[in-house]
């Protein structure tokens, strides 16, 4: 919520603050679907990216029933 109280933004050479999912002027879910259309899947590529290039990261999970503990766990809207 805070950049400049974040430990990476000390060490880092620029940050910027963005504002929180329930700002009134984040991505509605109509541009998400259109970011979708075009082929962006940030999560999934973010942890692709990942696991290709020796980077220890959490595993995506789709069925909690399924899944193995610890975890950690979010509810996705959409």
């Amino acid at each position: 919520m805070n950049p400049s109280l974040s430990a990476a933004c000390q060490v880092s050479d620029y940050f910027f603050k963005v504002p929180r999912v329930t700002d009134k002027n984040e991505i509605s879910a109509k541009n998400k679907e259109d970011y979708k259309k075009e082929g962006f899947a940030l999560k999934s590529s973010t942890y692709k990216f990942f696991k290709e290039n020796g980077f220890l990261t959490p595993e995506i999970v789709d069925d909690i029933e399924t899944a193995k503990y610890p975890l950690f766990a979010f509810n996705r809207r959409s």
